[in-house]
């Protein structure tokens, strides 16, 4: 049962994905891994904890959680970019939540510097953005590589509201990024 797919993905993780919440139940009972990674390439160190905050199941995530899995745990795989199982959930509230209820860090970073906050803005996703915000994700976290902040994918992607809600929260505004440096240069040429 903890034996993983051509892709390293238990049955747990899948049920997880597909939203399943008798399956994973089941497997839960017999005794399967909640917390075993995925070592696939695509999903490598992917917990199922990941798959079910990816799919929005709230169930799932309750389940899982329910049996101490870890909620900041980081897949490894380049395609995921260390994402949590709170990243993967940017867009539901009721999951972000839970998972931050269970100790998961707002803030934490992943592979690119980009933080759940960044994830929820680039989504347009406002009434998210202010729960995040609640819950002390900072504003104006250390920048993303290329000098990416929250306020710079607010501006880029035209969300004025949650722009203001980031400016409201003291987010500083003091230049441009990497990539709007280096594309004003080119420019100049």
């Amino acid at each position: 049962m903890n034996s993983g797919d051509e892709h390293g993905r238990t049955p747990l993780s899948l049920t997880a994905e597909n939203g399943h919440e008798v399956g994973a139940e089941l497997l839960l009972a017999q005794g399967i891994e909640a917390d075993w990674r995925a070592t696939g390439d695509v999903d490598q160190g992917t917990t199922p904890l990941s798959f079910a905050a990816e799919s929005r199941s709230e169930a799932i995530v309750k389940l899982l959680l329910a049996h101490q899995v870890e909620a900041d745990s980081k897949p490894t795989s380049l395609f995921c970019a260390g994402q949590t199982p709170l990243s993967f959930a940017a867009s539901e509230e009721i999951v972000v939540k839970l998972l931050q209820a269970h100790g998961a860090e707002v803030d934490l970073n992943d592979t690119w510097g980009r933080t759940l906050l960044s994830y929820a803005v680039k989504q347009g996703h406002e009434a998210m953005v202010e729960l995040l915000l609640k819950y002390g994700a900072k504003a104006d976290p250390e920048r993303a590589i290329g000098g990416r902040t929250p306020l710079s994918f607010a501006a880029q992607h035209g969300h004025e509201a949650i722009a203001k809600l980031i400016l409201a929260h003291e987010a500083t505004v003091d230049g441009r990024s990497e990539a709007t440096r280096s594309f004003s240069k080119c420019n100049a040429l």
